[in-house]
């Protein structure tokens, strides 16, 4: 089954594990660092981490996303990328797309324990029909979208003073399609950290971690 619109996934952890997936993303715990790149011209910046975005809770969330997705989706996937995202209010972001292959998917969950919607943040995304679609951060849901349609998440705004609005983006392709996806990144010249990391080859991958 493929998707033509992005779809919705609400309570998606246990309260624990959602609450250990941010105390992996607070900034008060974790070393997030200030990556200014506005020489794009349009004023993006950026946060970036120094520690390994694959530990523990990111796996475990990761595999009950997957499993939450394979449900709405009806085929099997396979995990291929967790990035860790981290703004703060009023930082600007930039659209952008994740891969450019039909049959991968981008799900992001909002990680931010306390949000209010009158601190803006939302996700936006550009579907082929050409029109956006807004979905407000609402902590513990997340909204799954293909991987190669234009997105990116709104700046909270000045209301969430010093809170700060994080996400975790899962990106997994149709499991049928990994090997395929894998080596065209090997052939063209670019092999991807991400896809070394998630493939069959690794010991210790999503599918076969403790699930708590």
């Amino acid at each position: 089954m493929s998707i033509e619109k992005p779809f919705v996934l609400e309570d998606v952890l246990s309260e624990n594990l959602f609450y250990d997936v941010w105390n992996e993303l607070h900034p008060n715990m974790n070393g997030w660092y200030y990556n200014n790149s506005a020489n794009t011209g349009d004023g993006y910046t950026s946060w970036g981490r120094d520690r390994d975005d694959c530990n523990n809770s990111s796996l475990r969330a990761a595999t009950f996303v997957k499993l939450k997705a394979e449900r709405i989706l009806k085929r099997r996937l396979t995990l291929i990328k967790i990035q860790h995202n981290l703004q703060t209010p009023n930082q600007l972001n930039l659209f952008h797309t994740d891969f450019n292959y039909d049959g991968i998917f981008s799900i992001i969950l909002f990680t931010t324990p306390t949000w209010s919607v009158r601190w803006s943040g939302e996700f936006c995304v550009k579907t082929p029909d050409e029109k956006y679609n807004y979905y407000p951060y609402i902590p513990n849901t997340a909204v799954g979208i293909k991987s190669n349609w234009t997105h990116y998440g709104m700046a909270s705004n000045q209301l969430a003073f010093d809170k700060v609005r994080t996400t975790l983006a899962f990106s997994y392709v149709y499991s049928d399609m990994f090997n395929k996806i894998y080596m065209d990144h090997i052939m063209d010249g670019h092999p991807s950290d991400h896809f070394r990391r998630f493939n069959n080859k690794v010991e210790w991958t999503p599918d076969n971690i403790p699930v708590y």
